[in-house]
């Protein structure tokens, strides 16, 4: 799941930051496509930390650094707007 998610962030990331119209108009106003990305991302950190609940101790590490690392960005995509397609 983490590689899904780091591409994925990658791209909603040159998007917000090379459009600021995306703040006013949502993120679906330049590609349909698009609009989808945060809601997958905040799943993908929804079963993230559902494997880092039910997994061993010694494989869970990489899982939680990854969540640590989504959560405020799915965060902040809830508090921008751009959550809800």
């Amino acid at each position: 799941l983490g590689g899904l998610a780091s591409p994925m962030s990658i791209l909603l990331i040159g998007l917000l930051l090379s459009n600021e119209s995306v703040y006013y108009f949502g993120i679906g106003n330049e590609v349909p496509l698009v609009m989808w990305i945060p809601l997958a991302l905040f799943l993908i950190a929804l079963g993230m930390l559902l494997l880092v609940r039910r997994g061993p101790m010694n494989r869970t590490w990489p899982t939680s650094a990854m969540v640590l690392m989504l959560a405020p960005f799915v965060a902040l995509l809830f508090y921008w707007g751009v959550m809800v397609p």
